[in-house]
């Protein structure tokens, strides 16, 4: 059975839905991410931690910011995170596909490679892609 076109861009959409009819907490946005991941069957931390990275910073529109803790803050998901952003705010990204975006970043992450060494796509440029073509992203 071939697998529907639902990326974990679309989880982003559907959860950024929810927060804006619902009240939910920064304690609750992992949580929500996860529910709705799985009930499509995709289930992974780093678009989920890109997500919330950006929830947590204020990038995402009507929503302010929360405290990360030093660890979250120096991970190698929210260093991505940031350059992903600031590769969106200044390039034309409207056919991108996610795993070229990743590719034009040149990420220096070891724990992003895969066994032959090379970097490998793990789904948060999906988030952030479909959040800048929603036009949920505030970059300024």
């Amino acid at each position: 059975m071939k697998k529907p076109n639902y990326t974990f861009g679309d989880v982003a959409l559907e959860i950024l839905s929810k927060m804006k009819k619902e009240h939910i907490n920064s304690n609750q946005i992992k949580k929500e991410f996860d529910n709705i991941a799985r009930q499509k069957k995709y289930i992974k931390g780093c678009p989920r931690s890109t997500f919330y990275y950006v929830v947590a910073k204020g990038y995402l529109k009507g929503f302010s910011g929360f405290k990360l803790t030093d660890k979250q803050e120096k991970s190698n998901n929210s260093i991505c995170v940031d350059l992903a952003l600031d590769y969106v705010q200044r390039n034309d990204v409207t056919n991108i596909a996610p795993s070229t975006l990743w590719k034009y970043l040149e990420l220096k992450s070891t724990s992003s490679r895969n066994k032959d060494g090379a970097i490998q796509h793990n789904n948060q440029m999906d988030v952030i892609l479909a959040l800048f073509r929603a036009n949920a992203l505030d970059l300024n």
